[in-house]
């Protein structure tokens, strides 16, 4: 039987396909002291029927994925990309699986701020869906939604990080479910932190409840992103190489055991599509750089290839070298390596304020206190 006492907290994702499979409900997920959630196991009720360890990602090995194509692309549509983290492509695909009759699954802030993933079959839920979210999502029983869609013969559209993407695999194929109607979109991802660091973050600045987040706001331009907070009485907005959370996210100090070992670096998706900001898009392809923001689609099936021909008419698209392609964009193929003062900083979290610790631990972090501190000064000086 899968659990974290026989994959250890190194190799678990939290993908949730365990819980997903298990007949009796017998699978619950709980977090430890650092707030990541594990899956955890009433053997009182458990019929040891070993499903769950059937679909657990790590109980066969992950083979790596080739014939990968990459893109630079943008939406058409200056609106499109503005509500977007980067270029606007996921927005593209995903209304033209709604066109369709179908649905997308994606990550969303719900209430008290947890990012958890849900169901869209119209475009005022697909709003909540666009943006990066840098807090790993609570997958729920998401998996068995996407199985009943499939089993109707729906298009579905599900958009997770590459872990995700493989616990949804993993699970489908154990129920013998035709994906034919699948498309599996996922991120170069850097990695995902808990939901407690999240929500002690918040708490220090004093949101509660339910909030407005953008994580990659693009008022000051796409290579100058910034977090935005909202409760509707303040608003809180920072860039991100100055705001104590992403200076964290970024660094990787604060990141889930696993992703420090992850089984889908070195290019070994298992999705149709995976989208990312085109980073370096101003060196491989000036003309083509635009500060309204840039997706990098790579394309590693012929599914995923096919399906860009129904939104071809609502994108630029530029086929790009994929060595070109992955200068900027480096995690893709080599992962985040562990940084040495991580115990000690969700250690410190747990009762100190998050600003500092990211200070204490995070590197440049005093530098950059010093200067948020002395731009605020100048600012009040000049009001």
């Amino acid at each position: 039987m899968i659990g974290v006492d026989t994959l250890g907290k190194d190799a678990c994702t939290c993908c949730h396909a365990c819980v997903a499979v298990c007949r009796v409900g017998c699978i619950e997920i709980v977090a430890d002291d650092d707030g990541f959630e594990y899956p955890a196991i009433d053997s009182s009720r458990c019929m040891k029927c070993n499903e769950c360890y059937s679909v657990c990602q790590k109980s066969v090995p992950i083979t790596a994925n080739n014939g990968t194509t990459a893109y630079a692309a943008k939406a058409k549509s200056n609106g499109v990309r503005a509500a977007s983290s980067s270029g606007g492509i996921f927005s593209l695909l995903a209304s033209c699986v709604l066109q369709k009759g179908g649905c997308v699954y994606g990550a969303a802030i719900g209430h008290n701020a947890v990012v958890e993933h849900v169901r869209a079959a119209d475009e005022e839920t697909l709003c909540r869906l666009r943006g990066s979210k840098y807090v790993q999502s609570r997958v729920g029983l998401v998996y068995q939604h996407v199985l009943e869609d499939l089993a109707l013969k729906r298009w579905v559209l599900f958009s997770g990080t590459p872990c995700q993407i493989g616990g949804l695999r993993k699970y489908l194929g154990h129920k013998g479910i035709d994906g034919k109607k699948l498309i599996c979109q996922d991120v170069i991802c850097l990695g995902v932190p808990p939901y407690k660091a999240w929500r002690k973050y918040l708490d220090d600045l004093n949101f509660h409840g339910d909030i407005t987040v953008n994580f990659r706001d693009k008022r000051k331009g796409w290579t100058k992103p910034s977090l935005l907070i909202s409760d509707g009485k303040r608003t809180y907005i920072r860039r991100n190489r100055y705001n104590a959370y992403s200076m964290a996210f970024l660094s990787g100090i604060m990141h889930r055991p696993s992703c420090y070992m992850c089984g889908y670096r070195d290019m070994r998706y298992q999705s149709d599509i995976t989208l990312a900001d085109f980073w370096g898009i101003h060196e491989v392809l000036p003309d083509f750089a635009d500060e309204c923001g840039v997706s990098l689609i790579m394309s590693h099936t012929r599914k995923g290839e096919d399906f860009f021909g129904f939104i071809g008419g609502e994108m630029e698209a530029v086929k790009v070298p994929l060595e070109k392609a992955l200068h900027g964009n480096k995690r893709a193929a080599t992962g985040m390596e562990p940084h040495p003062d991580r115990d000690a900083f969700l250690f410190e979290i747990r009762t100190g304020r998050f600003s500092k610790a990211v200070v204490k631990y995070v590197k440049g972090g005093w530098l950059k206190w010093i200067a948020n501190a002395g731009r605020r000064i100048l600012r009040n000086s000049r009001n």
